[in-house]
């Protein structure tokens, strides 16, 4: 994978790009509170209808294979939300690991399921 800089107005700041499968991105999140979570990510896909992804939370899998919606650009970012995933307090290491091949990531966000 190769990072650049965004020109997505939308997301700013830099682009993660050119995911191989089994290609991985670790972030270090600090819950507040336990809860239910959902990751929201900013996603391009220009023509691979078979992208995807899977996350893991402190080396357990935390999703199903997801797929990455075609968005017919590399740079035509498109927010998608996983489904709600069960955190408890302190920090963790969530990682975004690509099951399938090409997709980029502009932005990725962590919010509580009410």
């Amino acid at each position: 994978m190769d990072l650049t800089a965004s020109a997505d107005s939308q997301g700013g700041g830099y682009v993660v790009y050119g995911f191989e499968a089994g290609e991985w991105l670790n972030y270090t999140i600090n819950v507040a509170s336990s809860g239910n979570y959902s990751v929201q990510l900013r996603l391009a896909n220009d023509i691979w209808p078979t992208a995807a992804f899977h996350l893991e939370v402190d080396g357990v899998k935390a999703t199903g294979s997801l797929l990455v919606p075609v968005t017919g650009r590399l740079s035509a970012f498109r927010w998608i939300r996983t489904p709600a995933i069960a955190l408890t307090a302190g920090k963790h290491v969530l990682k975004l690991v690509s099951d399938q091949q090409y997709f980029q990531v502009n932005r990725v966000n962590i919010v509580s399921v009410k």
